[in-house]
């Protein structure tokens, strides 16, 4: 418990966002580890079958960021990205109405950034293996595109009620 000059702040009951916030971490972590390793023992680099439309599941090596660049600084840029999302969760979610879906929302994005970062400590690179068109991604990969989307959404449905909020206000005891 921790005392400020405006209140006191019980941190034992914002343990249950936390804990959600691990499980779908976990949870996504899991996923996409099983399938970039499916990918691994099923094909070899390049080789991969066609799945439907203009989309193959095709084992693809990246060894950069971002669709392949900053080759060489990945894994310091990771695990900084990681610690400034920690960091992010960890002040909105005090400050926010949505704890919940900013507790998904964040969940999908750590879950995803980890499980690309298990795969440059342990590989060197990221196992891509959903390929449409010129572009490869994988499940966290898309974790972290469909996290960042509640966040988004989380913060402007927060803002929004904000500003109806201050367009009627209620009156409060005179």
């Amino acid at each position: 418990m921790a005392v400020t000059r405006e209140r006191v702040i019980d941190r034992s009951r914002h343990t249950p966002r936390w804990l959600a916030l691990a499980a779908v971490a976990s949870a996504v972590v899991a996923i996409d580890q099983f399938t970039k390793e499916a990918v691994r023992t099923s094909f070899a680099p390049g080789e991969g079958e066609h799945a439907f439309g203009s989309y193959w599941i095709q084992h693809f090596q990246n060894t950069g960021v971002a669709g392949g660049g900053l080759q060489g600084v990945a894994l310091p840029l990771a695990v900084l990205s990681m610690i400034g999302v920690v960091l992010l969760y960890d002040f909105l979610a005090h400050r926010s109405g949505a704890r919940v879906t900013l507790a998904l929302g964040f969940g999908l994005l750590i879950g995803g950034g980890l499980g690309n970062l298990v795969d440059r400590w342990r590989l060197g690179l990221v196992t891509d293996f959903i390929r449409n068109g010129e572009r490869a991604f994988n499940i966290a990969d898309v974790a972290i595109f469909a996290g960042g989307l509640i966040v988004i959404a989380a913060l402007l449905a927060s803002l929004v009620r904000i500003l109806v909020q201050l367009a009627h206000p209620t009156s409060r005891g005179g």
